[in-house]
C-alpha cells in the first residue's frame, strides 16, 4: 500500500508539474563590432554598446504546458551608429540556447563640427566624380559649437558647405572614406582640409 501511495504522489506531482508549466527562456547576446558606440533599443527597451564591447539579455519565451507551448520567440532590435546605419531587425531568441546577433559596420562616417562664429545652413555631397552636388541634407541649421553626422559609402567624396545665411560656400574635396571610417572635421571657414 506505501508503494502505490508513492506512485500515485509522483504521478500527481507529474501531472501538476505538466499542468502548471516551466518558463522558457534564453539568451541574446548583442555584440557592438562596429567602429562606433550603438545606440538603439531591444523589446523596446533603451541599450547603448560601445564599440568592441557586447551585452547579454535573458530574454522570457513562454511558458510550456504538458510539453506543448512555444521554444522560440522573435524579439525586436533597432537602432544605429555612426558607422551602421539605422536598422529595424526581428532576432529569433531559442529557449536554452544563446543566441548571437553582431552589428557591423555598412557606412563610413563624417562629422562635421561648426566651429565658426556663424550657422551652416546647408550641408551637400557628392562623389568626387560627379559634377553636381545632391540637395541639402539637413534638416536644420548648425549652429557654433553643434555638429552634423553624414553616413557614406565607400569612395571619395566632395562636401559643399553654404554658412551665413547662404551667402558663402566652402568645399571640402577628394575625402577618401572606407566603410568603418570615421572623419571629424572642425569646421572653420579659414581651415583647409587634407586626407
Amino acid at each position: 500500500m506505501r508503494r502505490e501511495h508513492v506512485l500515485v504522489t509522483l504521478a500527481v506531482l507529474a501531472l501538476s508539474a505538466a499542468l502548471i508549466g516551466c518558463s522558457q527562456d534564453g539568451d541574446l547576446t548583442i555584440v557592438n563590432d562596429s567602429a562606433s558606440k550603438f545606440s538603439g533599443t531591444l523589446k523596446g527597451e533603451r541599450i547603448v554598446i560601445e564599440p568592441d564591447k557586447s551585452i547579454t539579455e535573458n530574454i522570457y519565451i513562454g511558458k510550456t504546458f504538458a510539453f506543448i507551448g512555444p521554444d522560440e520567440i522573435d524579439v525586436i532590435l533597432a537602432g544605429k551608429a555612426w558607422t551602421k546605419r539605422e536598422f529595424i531587425e526581428e532576432v529569433t531568441v531559442k529557449s536554452g540556447e544563446t543566441t548571437t546577433y553582431r552589428i557591423v559596420d555598412d557606412a563610413g562616417a563624417c562629422y562635421i563640427q561648426n566651429m565658426y562664429g556663424d550657422i551652416i545652413t546647408a550641408i551637400a555631397i557628392k562623389r568626387c566624380t560627379d559634377q553636381e552636388f545632391g540637395p541639402n541634407l539637413m534638416e536644420r541649421e548648425i549652429n557654433t559649437g553643434r555638429g552634423f553626422l553624414l553616413q557614406l559609402d565607400e569612395g571619395c567624396w566632395d562636401v559643399h558647405i553654404i554658412y551665413s545665411l547662404q551667402v558663402y560656400h566652402y568645399y571640402i574635396e577628394d575625402m577618401p572614406m572606407q566603410i568603418g571610417g570615421i572623419i571629424r572635421i572642425y569646421w572653420h571657414p579659414d581651415s583647409t582640409y587634407t586626407f
